[in-house]
């Protein structure tokens, strides 16, 4: 976790937070969060501090990503005086070696017409069986306030198998909005709706997914055992990150 305090004296609305790894051989993922110093206090206190990027985040670069702007109309608030944390994962090639990652802020001209906003729906609980092919995973989010959905971020690693989001919406309706049949970890994707989806307060996105742990996978490194959440790429992981933003009351018929 590296820490670097915002460049930017004032309150800055973004259009893009460009992440450019340094050495792609070593940097497994970035994820960035703001904090203020407050935050960071009190979460050094309880032991968390700038350790909470599963629900969220910032900015990310992870492998096969697309540097590109946020959509158009939406930004993301970077207040004056925060604090930027990188949660760096590294992964060892046994010999020694350097990175210098960078991050490139993108500042609007006037501030956009709403705040794009970075939430998940994860599950941290799975256990995989050996040798399970097809093994299902299931987690949701559900929207307190009626919402514009833009993009979607699907992460899992090497047993990831395919993801799919589906708009369960208050009156019982079911929705598709993104399917990936052939999850690959090395092409990370962010996918944008070609128009931002509506989703009245009490919709709930439920993603659905598989895991490959058998031998059929090339990419398993080991099929021979029982796999759960974790940091390291040998573990697992079930995460649908989404963007979205509110849509303001006055907007609303």
């Amino acid at each position: 976790y590296i820490y670097a305090k915002s460049p930017i004296p004032n309150n800055a609305w973004l259009r893009a937070a460009v992440i450019k790894p340094g050495n792609r051989k070593v940097v497994h993922h970035v994820l960035v969060t703001i904090k203020t110093p407050q935050e960071l206090q009190a979460g050094s206190r309880q032991g968390t501090a700038g350790n909470n990027f599963i629900d969220g985040f910032f900015a990310a670069y992870a492998p096969g990503a697309a540097s590109v702007m946020f959509p158009e109309g939406t930004g993301k608030l970077l207040p004056a005086g925060s604090i930027m944390v990188f949660q760096m994962h590294y992964t060892a090639t046994g010999k020694p070696e350097t990175d210098s990652t960078e991050m490139g802020l993108y500042v609007c001209k006037e501030k956009p017409k709403v705040e794009l906003k970075t939430r998940s729906a994860f599950n941290v609980q799975f256990q995989i069986p050996p040798g399970e092919a097809n093994h299902e995973t299931t987690a949701e989010y559900k929207f307190a306030k009626d919402s514009l959905l833009y993009e979607f971020l699907p992460h899992m690693h090497l047993r990831g198998a395919w993801f799919k989001y589906e708009a369960v919406y208050p009156d019982g309706k079911r929705e598709v909005v993104l399917s990936v049949p052939n999850y690959d970890f090395k092409w990370q994707h962010l996918y944008r709706l070609k128009q931002p989806k509506l989703l009245p307060a009490g919709t709930r996105l439920v993603c659905r997914g598989g895991h490959d742990n058998s031998t059929q996978n090339p990419d398993n490194p080991d099929a021979s055992k029982t796999v759960g959440f974790g940091d390291q790429t040998f573990n697992e992981m079930f995460i649908g990150y989404f963007n979205y933003s509110d849509i303001p009351v006055s907007t609303v018929a």
